[in-house]
């Protein structure tokens, strides 16, 4: 029998990001192979029923109750408002199975949401597998984060899901993999699916008047886009024509003004473009016409936005921060720069500019990587395995599993 799923999320549009169209391209991957999918999102504030009608599953928006203190948030407050809107999830699936619906399987993207999700089913006797997707260990983001995740560690001890599938995006996630293993709850490491299909070089010779470093990534703290600018303006000064050679950045974010003024302070507004948001069509042409694509975040750069230009065959540099050389290996596939070091940094993209042959084979690398080890296809089995591992003879055990997705094209 197909599984019904019901698929809970916390982070979700209008927020962007990688983990949220990590979201989204998995529903969509999943979707044939289910008898039917549910996204359960939170009833945000803003528009998002443009991007809501564009999946193939239903979308249902539910409430929550901010926790607030005047017009100061408490410290606590975001555990409060994810348990208040993880109450509310549970309501809404009891309200389903109660109307004769069936819901074989509950899948929470989140470690906190995931946990709350599996101790209110329990207590509201919803006899439903709970599976949970982390999204990685973020390590350089101050106490409080890291005071949530050792809490969310420890509730471990106390709640128990059916499964837990880490995501391996770079981060540290050994400490997760330790906690989860010592409980006895069954695990798997899951990696990034990557449209290999959609993301793929350009067709024919880019004409290129200009060497053009890019940077598709958000403009936000972690990601470090300081160091981006700093590291151009060292590449910079080692140019005789400094008009040849531009960076430019795709995204917006909280960092956008500060960067707008380091470039200026640093006297890089003629050779720094701020593009601002994209579409994903507009973002692949952008990584087809770069010569290189760049990751500076000190947490790590084994991310969406560089996994999506290594399918373009456009050469990377980045810092080997967290995970990141788990997929990149030095001067095979991408550069790996010592964390931090933007003379380093700035060396690198000079050898770039001069090497043309050695941007072509560590492109071409890079796709062939993104082809044996980030494709849809292994990701949608791996998926179904765990269904299949979880549910035992309810999920047609002792039939095959549904094809995967049609493999991505090299």
């Amino acid at each position: 029998m197909p599984v019904s799923l019901v698929r809970v999320v916390w982070d979700f549009y209008p927020d962007r990001g990688g983990s949220i169209e990590h979201i989204r391209e998995l529903s969509l991957h999943m979707q044939p192979y289910l008898s039917e999918q549910i996204l359960v999102a939170p009833k945000f504030k803003g528009d998002y029923e443009d991007q809501d009608s564009q999946f193939s599953n239903p979308v249902v928006r539910v409430p929550y109750k901010r926790v607030r203190w005047g017009k100061l948030y408490l410290p606590f407050a975001v555990p409060l408002t994810i348990f208040s809107y993880a109450r509310n999830v549970i309501s809404y699936i009891k309200e389903v199975v109660d109307s004769g619906q069936r819901v074989d399987l509950i899948h929470v993207h989140g470690m906190e949401l995931g946990q709350y999700i599996t101790y209110l089913a329990k207590k509201n006797k919803l006899k439903i597998p709970v599976v949970l997707m982390l999204h990685g260990n973020p390590t350089e983001r101050g106490i409080y984060v890291k005071l949530v995740l050792n809490s969310s560690l420890f509730l471990f001890t106390l709640v128990r899901p059916d499964y837990v599938l880490i995501l391996d995006d770079g981060t540290q996630i050994d400490k997760i993999i330790q906690k989860v293993e010592s409980k006895n709850i069954p695990c798997c490491v899951v990696n990034h699916g990557v449209d290999s299909n959609f993301f793929k070089p350009a067709e024919g010779e880019h004409l290129r008047r200009e060497f053009v470093v890019l940077s598709t990534h958000r403009l936000l703290p972690v990601k470090r886009l300081d160091l981006a600018i700093l590291a151009f303006k060292r590449f910079l000064q080692g140019l005789n024509h400094k008009e040849t050679a531009k960076l430019k950045l795709i995204g917006d974010g909280p960092s956008s003004q500060e960067l707008v003024k380091l470039a200026k302070d640093n006297g890089l507004t003629a050779y720094i473009d701020f593009l601002g948001e994209k579409t994903v069509r507009e973002v692949r042409e952008s990584l087809n016409s770069a010569d290189v694509v760049v990751g500076t975040s000190l947490e790590s750069n084994m991310n969406r936005a560089i996994q999506e230009a290594m399918a373009c065959a456009t050469p990377v540099v980045v810092f080997d921060s967290g995970g990141t050389n788990r997929l990149i290996k030095h001067m095979v596939n991408g550069i790996l720069v010592e964390p931090g070091d933007v003379i380093d940094f700035a060396r690198n993209l000079k050898l770039l500019l001069e090497d043309v042959e050695l941007r072509k084979t560590l492109g071409a690398n890079a796709r062939a990587t993104i082809l044996q080890s980030r494709s849809w296809k292994a990701r949608v089995t791996q998926e179904l395995l765990v269904y299949r591992e979880v549910l035992g003879d309810t999920c047609s055990a002792r039939e095959p599993l549904p094809g995967p997705a049609k493999d991505d094209a090299a």
